[in-house]
């Protein structure tokens, strides 16, 4: 039932951001048709274009709330499940300390991974120069070598997000210490968790492409070459509608195979309802 209750509020979510912004997307197909073959579009020409990305620009911090939301109920489940509520979301304090672990996690992803692929590839392009026909090889391992580090960072940080759920506070380097002699286990969890994902998805798409196939006028789509794009969305309802339902269904099913497990992990880590004595963490 909490899985159904998640896909419906996926469905309400989809069906209000295409409320609110179903003109602005729509403009924006629009203002692509017409700049189809222009070579040297001017200002003017750009125009319904930049203002049909305006329109939609508010979607993004509207998503976040969203993802918080859905996010915080998935880790309720397994670290809290007393606090049930309607398909264990609601709109407090839990969900405003994820939306900032999340929002400022995410900031130093961006910047590990800049410094970390940065200085791999600079070294690449260094051992290329000096090694010659082996510098390929050198560049290879040397980017190999930057994925391992940038997992390794992640994992040590993938339970600041159940930390925060568990001790009601915002646990962006708790993760840390938690983490410390346990990446191994982590690492084969994630796997576990990415080989459900994707049978979870393949499954999916057995289903729903055919319907949407059969449903949606898919094949008549070379046909409609140069409709305006109401006419195709109204064409293209029914397979719209599964897909959107389908997806809903799967993004459920996705929020708790990836949120989930790492909360069981941080709630066997510190072994029922007092956390684990962790060694201080690193300061920013």
């Amino acid at each position: 039932m909490t899985i159904l209750i998640w896909a419906a509020a996926y469905i309400l979510f989809t069906a209000l951001t295409f409320a609110l912004v179903g003109g602005s997307f729509i403009a924006l197909m629009a203002a692509a048709t017409d700049l189809q073959g222009v070579t040297n579009p001017s200002p003017a020409d750009l125009e319904p274009m930049f203002a049909a990305y305006a329109g939609m620009a508010w979607i993004l911090p509207l998503s976040l709330v969203f993802s918080a939301v859905l996010y915080t109920a998935a880790l309720r489940v397994v670290l809290h499940p007393a606090e049930k509520g309607f398909g264990y979301m609601r709109l407090g304090m839990d969900e405003v300390r994820v939306f900032v672990v999340t929002l400022v996690l995410s900031v130093l992803a961006g910047i590990a991974g800049v410094v970390v692929f940065g200085i791999a590839g600079v070294l690449a392009g260094l051992g290329a120069a000096a090694a010659g026909d082996a510098g390929g090889l050198i560049a290879f391992v040397l980017i190999l070598a930057a994925v391992v580090v940038f997992i390794w960072l992640a994992v040590r940080f993938s339970l600041a997000l159940p930390i925060t759920v568990a001790e009601k506070k915002f646990a962006i380097f708790d993760s840390w210490g938690v983490t410390k002699g346990r990446v191994w286990g982590l690492i084969g969890m994630t796997l576990i968790v990415i080989v459900m994902a994707i049978v979870v998805s393949i499954l999916a798409s057995i289903i729903i492409l055919p319907l949407m196939f059969f449903t949606g006028n898919i094949s008549e789509l070379a046909a409609m070459e140069g409709a305006d794009i109401g006419q195709i969305m109204s064409a293209m309802g029914p397979a719209i509608a599964i897909y959107v339902i389908s997806n809903s269904i799967i993004s459920a099913l996705s929020l708790a195979i990836f949120m989930a497990p790492y909360a069981a992990a941080y709630r066997d880590i510190r072994g029922g309802a007092e956390p684990v004595a962790v060694e201080p963490t690193p300061s920013l």
